[in-house]
């Protein structure tokens, strides 16, 4: 396999990995993309509570925002013109993929309680 390389690191690993996506995806025009998050809570019982949070969106030409890490600068939610990178905190943690699989298992666990 072909994993295209190393990208030299000038500031941090976050950006090194940015560029080295962004040069593999020069001329690629399906850009769609999304981050998931998979939580797994182990209770004393022997019990296993998986979660599961998505947020699609697209990879942006060029990074824009100062915000989050990884690939938020160039990772544009759907339905959003501005990158994660771009988002306030609140906004992201409404749609971000780990915020979503928090809240399900959050739910869950609330139900469960009421049942138990």
């Amino acid at each position: 396999i072909d994993w295209g390389g190393r990208e030299e690191v000038q500031t941090s690993e976050d950006e090194a990995n940015i560029r080295k996506l962004l040069r593999l995806m020069k001329d690629v025009s399906d850009r769609r993309a999304y981050f998931k998050a998979v939580l797994c809570l182990v209770l004393e019982e022997g019990l296993s509570i998986f979660s599961e949070g998505t947020c699609e969106g697209e990879i942006v030409h060029s990074p824009r925002g100062s915000g989050g890490f990884g690939y938020d600068p160039i990772f544009k939610p759907k339905s959003y013109e501005k990158t994660m990178a771009e988002l306030s905190p609140e906004e992201k943690d409404l749609i971000s993929h780990r915020g979503k699989a928090l809240r399900k298992l959050k739910e869950f666990l609330e139900l469960w309680k009421k049942c138990g």
